[in-house]
């Protein structure tokens, strides 16, 4: 009994080099999404925080 085995490849599949620039495609587009949604979180912080002082002035001077 053998213990190894062949692949069966076909002309349609891709080169070890279509793989690898799919490869950076996909992780350059992934990081382009990661600090899309970076970007979009850290401005929803800022106004958040900004709202915050906003109604704490606020509220200081009708307290005051």
């Amino acid at each position: 009994m053998s213990n190894h085995f062949s692949l069966i490849t076909s002309q349609d599949d891709p080169s070890d080099t279509q793989l690898a620039e799919l490869m950076t495609q996909v992780r350059q587009t992934a990081h382009r999404r990661v600090e899309r949604v970076d970007n979009q979180l850290n401005q929803a912080l800022i106004q958040a925080i900004r709202a915050k002082k906003e109604n704490s002035a606020a509220r200081a001077s009708r307290d005051a």
